[in-house]
């Protein structure tokens, strides 16, 4: 039996070999970054131009207003007619009405201080702030019973009673709700 070593590599073909390796891992990780990029992108840009990018039509327009400290909804149909939630307003203060399986896009302001509009049971966070309007949308998810209440609050500070800027997302029927006002 031969107690000889295995004959060593050059040193040129050792360079060859380790430069193979810097390469592979240096390619495909930049390869996988640029898949991430681009899906993110294109999500990012769907999420931001509202669900007709997803093939879906909004149901209701709400416009959120964040008060010193409070919320005010007021409801729209997607065509702009003003819709009664059901007390015969068009308007309700510190609780969103919103329809089974309905399709929400909100236009978010505020009317005095910077508001975060949150509902985190619904992946919803977007700030309010005076002199601009943020859209943003949502659904409920399929299967949620008529009834369920989602906590919406402010997550910005803004100001002393800022600990009580709470409201409440009740889902309704999706027929009983939001009707056209009688002019």
């Amino acid at each position: 039996m031969s107690t000889e070593p295995p004959p060593r590599r050059s040193r040129v073909e050792e360079a060859r070999h380790w430069r193979r390796i810097e390469w592979t891992w240096t390619i495909i990780p930049i390869i996988l970054v640029m898949i991430v990029a681009g899906l993110s992108t294109t999500l990012l840009f769907n999420l931001d131009t509202g669900p007709t990018a997803f093939g879906a039509d909004p149901n209701l327009n709400v416009d959120v207003t964040g008060h010193q400290w409070y919320w005010e909804f007021q409801y729209t149909d997607p065509y702009g007619s003003q819709l009664s939630n059901g007390t015969g307003q068009d308007f309700s203060n510190g609780t969103l009405w919103v329809p089974q399986n309905a399709i929400v896009w909100i236009n978010v302001s505020s009317a005095d201080v910077v508001h975060s509009f949150n509902i985190p049971q619904l992946g919803v966070r977007i700030d309010a702030i005076p002199g601009r309007i943020n859209h943003y949308w949502f659904t409920i998810p399929s299967g949620t019973a008529v009834g369920t209440r989602f906590l919406a609050q402010c997550t910005e500070f803004c100001g002393a009673g800022h600990y009580d800027m709470r409201a409440w997302i009740i889902v309704t029927p999706a027929s009983s709700l939001l009707r056209p006002m009688s002019v």
